[in-house]
């Protein structure tokens, strides 16, 4: 009885062990995911190289800069 008894104490042990990583898993999941669709927004803000302006502009004065001066 002692062995069936250290037998199912080791199998409870091992279910617990298995759902607490699970929901470890699930966590981070969400986590990464919540990560995700925040990265995804900020991306949304940035222009991309093709709306970009080639030549850079002073903001203060509206004018070209001449990077090569």
């Amino acid at each position: 009885m002692a062995i069936s008894g250290a037998a199912a104490a080791s199998a409870t042990l091992s279910v617990s062990g298995v759902r607490a990583a699970n929901e470890q898993v699930r966590v981070l999941g969400q986590g990464l995911s919540s990560l995700l669709a925040v990265a995804e927004q900020i991306a949304d803000q940035v222009p991309n190289s093709a709306a970009t302006p080639a030549v850079p502009v002073d903001a203060g004065r509206g004018q070209n800069v001449d990077v090569s001066a």
